[in-house]
């Protein structure tokens, strides 16, 4: 298997960049063959000893003996040993690079040596996924490497309380989605003593599927909202006039249906029902903002797809994943207007009390890399968007 990666890489038209993981890979090949002659009591005993000299940044030497224990002890513990394309995955995810993996080709595993040399200098890392069911299942597989290591591995779902998300983001190894750990970033904003704030830092990222979550997600906007109060009976009946209108007459939807306006038949309905001469003057902003949210719920929101209605409430379905987004509201007015086109109670509404991109959230960290089946032919978003290689 070293034998075949050496050749690839010989034909890598990024060579110059693989020339140092090449040389290191050698080293882990020569470091791991001493480790597995040595009892566990003398490998623990041998790790121990290196971890006392580990300082930041962990040289190249270091970082190579890292590697090579996490092989063995792998090996050992959950009966898997890292194979040299795996390890050199990690070579270029400790280095900073977006690396690109097919599924099946052990993306889970590649990450581990990355995350623990990161873990043992003293960085806090951050192990990104796609969703709660892949944070918890890859947290719960890599665990025993882990704690081997004498290193802590929290893991973050959603519907926890705030003292447990605190005590998983206190631990050395955090798994978690980035909307999760996003979340927690926009509510630590709004306490009022630090020692409310769950997050304990934003260091070192290693994101999986990093596509999906850097490039097709980035400018989607995380927000938390508040409540508000507002005329239940006024949306009802903006509601109910909506549903009047003709689609032929009286409003047009753009070419790719992702927006609707009033005609001047509809604006002329409108201004009847409610008894305005203006329905564009700035006296009526407030109604026109509420007619113009039921109209977009009304033709644009499609339910089964866009949401669904359970337990007598309005469900989010997420775009990307295609399940339910629990605990999730569209702001500024949307969700009371979907609410009332459904006729269901209207709840209070949500006035946006902070947001971010993940492309912000990303910046936020010290170091960013990266796992994805598509990593070349997104070559370059992810230089665009953060600089990556």
């Amino acid at each position: 298997m070293f034998k075949r990666v050496m050749e690839k890489l010989q034909r890598s038209p990024i060579e110059s960049d693989l020339k140092p993981f090449k040389r290191t890979l050698t080293q882990i090949d020569s470091f791991s063959d001493t480790l597995k002659s040595l009892c566990d009591d003398e490998l623990k005993a041998q790790l121990q000893l290196l971890c006392a000299a580990i300082s930041s940044p962990v040289n190249t030497l270091t970082q190579a003996k890292i590697f090579a224990f996490v092989s063995e002890v792998s090996s050992r513990l959950l009966g898997m040993r890292p194979f040299d394309s795996q390890m050199l995955a990690g070579l270029a995810l400790h280095d900073g690079f977006i690396v690109d993996m097919k599924t099946g080709e052990g993306k889970t595993l590649a990450a581990a040596a990355p995350v623990i040399v990161n873990a043992l200098a003293g960085h806090k890392v951050h192990v990104l996924t796609f969703n709660d069911y892949l944070a918890k299942r890859d947290s719960h597989f890599l665990t025993p490497l882990y704690q081997f290591f004498d290193l802590s591995v929290g893991v973050i779902q959603e519907g926890m309380s705030t003292e447990q998300r605190k005590k998983s983001h206190a631990c050395n190894i955090v798994f978690a989605t980035a909307r999760e750990v996003g979340f927690d970033y926009l509510r630590d904003q709004l306490v009022h003593y630090a020692h409310q704030k769950v997050l304990s830092g934003l260091d070192v990222a290693i994101v999986d599927e990093a596509d999906s979550i850097l490039i097709d997600e980035a400018r989607i906007p995380l927000v938390i909202s508040g409540d508000v109060h507002q005329n239940n009976h006024q949306l009802a009946k903006i509601a109910k006039v909506i549903k009047q209108l003709d689609k032929d007459d009286d409003y047009a939807t753009d070419e790719l249906s992702t927006s609707v306006h009033l005609t001047e038949s509809g604006s002329g309905k409108i201004e009847q029902e409610f008894d305005c001469e203006n329905l564009f003057d700035i006296d009526n902003l407030s109604l026109l903002t509420s007619v113009n949210l039921a109209l977009h719920v009304e033709v644009l929101l499609i339910k089964d797809i866009d949401y669904i209605i359970k337990d007598n409430c309005i469900k989010l379905i997420d775009e990307f994943t295609g399940r339910i987004a629990e605990k999730r509201r569209w702001p500024d007015g949307m969700q009371s207007a979907l609410e009332s086109k459904e006729s269901l109670p209207v709840k209070m509404d949500g006035q946006t009390l902070g947001s971010i991109t993940l492309q912000h959230l990303m910046s936020l960290f010290n170091k960013v890399s990266g796992m994805t089946g598509t990593a070349v032919l997104a070559a370059q978003e992810f230089h665009q968007l953060y600089q990556l290689k």
